[in-house]
């Protein structure tokens, strides 16, 4: 491996840690959203 690709390493792995971080807010927002409007039409 290069020091290119063993810097990258960690940086990869945070930007994942990052995405999945965003992925479970998107979800709790989506559900939150669905719950609200279920309310209003009721």
């Amino acid at each position: 491996m290069s020091d290119i690709e063993l810097n990258l390493m960690p940086l990869l792995r945070n930007i994942q840690e990052i995405l999945q971080r965003i992925e479970i807010e998107l979800k709790k927002n989506k559900t939150s959203i669905n719950y609200g409007i279920k309310l209003e039409k009721e």
